[in-house]
């Protein structure tokens, strides 16, 4: 039955609309009953044919792209194994199936990223020095992650047992702090495009054109000078997707709206649910709905940010919104302001009804300028032994929680990375 006209169970209408699938490579080629991810021609979203070097790679970057109507009459013979039973509810089987950052990003090329520079047998390959201090940086680094990170960072001799998350926390955050030096300028500047590329996709600017576009390119720049760098053999599926990722974000927004993370977080709580083996999928619903009644709120909820100031082990703690804030904490106590400044917050006040931040507040610079002012993804600096200011700042001065890590490499500078929801102008 066509989406639009809904479904009827049990003599009553049920209606709904599907949005996108979010799966990963093998369900998506088992959902349209097209060519794996490993096929010659198992690219969903463009014509290109793969080759053998090793293993399947795809090094043609300017394929004619697929589109809704050219897979619905199986123009690319070679693409399709037989009709997909979704092709009856007249939905685009290209355009309906967006690339997951999770599995394409995050468990795919970062973690491709970083066996080649630790543990494969290639000339990129660090020395075992190098190595070791990547894991200390990672260890040391653990201790500023913010309250918000469902993980710490851990040593990547662990990277065998690294969650998903863990890789997102290097590409978006740490991962330019861990391995500045260590990696050759060539090596490290080509990381740093697929990190700012993902600072903007993982943003509300990824609908934005004018940032879609130029996190397309640089996307696009990442893939190119990966043949360079690493050789035919790195252009495998996943490296060859970034490509046509950033088109997905026209539609969708941010990557985070259709990937997997959010469905990942939940497999645990679902399995908790089963009581046996037998009508897993009715036990499921049952127990949601059991949950949804449970919860039902009995009241509207205010739609602004919540406010609770407390203490916690006699230490005081102010909760706004999503985010924790405890004065002079190496991992809660920064944020960045609505006047380009970050500031660092000292005290916490409540004068009558209003909540004040007692704070530090210094100057902001940009860490990089390659491929362009690192501040317009949210990524600076400041010196701590420079000039700054002591004063009382309300909380509609906040515009992001930032995390605030010492360089190594140069003394009394932090880098100062903002969580990703909104940017410096």
């Amino acid at each position: 039955m066509k989406s639009m006209e809904g479904l009827v169970y049990e003599g009553e209408k049920y209606s709904f609309s599907i949005a996108a699938f979010v799966a990963d490579a093998p369900a998506r080629s088992f959902l349209k009953c097209c060519k794996q991810h490993n096929a010659y021609n198992g690219c969903e979203k463009c014509v290109c044919n793969g080759k053998w070097d090793g293993r399947v790679i795809f090094d043609d970057l300017a394929s004619e792209l697929r589109t809704d109507e050219s897979f619905k009459i199986m123009n690319d013979s070679k693409h399709h194994l037989t009709t997909s039973p979704l092709a009856k509810l007249e939905i685009g089987l290209v355009t309906s199936f967006p690339l997951d950052y999770m599995h394409l990003a995050c468990l795919g090329v970062t973690r491709k990223l970083l066996y080649t520079w630790t543990k494969l047998k290639v000339p990129q390959r660090l020395q075992l020095k190098q190595i070791d201090v990547i894991s200390q940086r990672m260890i040391s680094v653990s201790r500023y992650i913010c309250f918000e990170f469902s993980r710490k960072s851990r040593s990547v001799k662990e990277m065998d047992h690294f969650k998903a998350t863990e890789f997102r926390l290097f590409l978006l955050y740490i991962g330019p702090v861990v391995m500045k030096v260590l990696l050759s300028e060539e090596l490290y500047n080509h990381f740093i495009l697929l990190h700012c590329a993902f600072r903007i996709l993982v943003s509300e600017n990824a609908k934005n054109k004018e940032w879609n576009i130029q996190a397309a390119q640089l996307l696009k720049s990442f893939v190119v000078q990966s043949k360079v760098l690493y050789g035919d053999q790195f252009l495998v599926y996943n490296v060859h997707n970034l490509i046509h990722i950033a088109n997905d974000c026209l539609k969708y927004g941010k990557v985070d709206n259709f990937c997997a993370f959010p469905f990942e977080n939940a497999m645990q709580p679902l399995k908790k649910m089963l009581r046996s083996k037998n009508y897993s999928l009715q036990q499921i619903v049952r127990r949601l709905s059991e949950i949804e009644v449970a919860s039902s709120p009995t009241h509207s909820v205010s739609t602004e940010k919540l406010i609770n100031l407390y203490k916690f082990k006699g230490e005081q703690r102010l909760k706004y919104g999503r985010c924790l804030f405890v004065p002079s904490s190496d991992s809660d106590s920064c944020f960045l302001a609505r006047n380009d400044k970050v500031v660092i917050v000292k005290e916490i006040k409540k004068v009558i009804s209003e909540v004040k931040l007692v704070c530090e507040v210094y100057n902001l610079y940009n860490i990089s300028d390659y491929p362009f002012a690192s501040k317009r993804v949210g990524v600076g600096f400041i010196n701590l032994d420079s000039e700054h200011t002591y004063t009382e700042i309300s909380l509609d001065q906040i515009v992001e929680k930032c995390l605030l890590i010492p360089d190594e490499n140069v003394e009394y500078r932090y880098w100062c990375i903002a969580l990703i929801d909104l940017f410096i102008k």
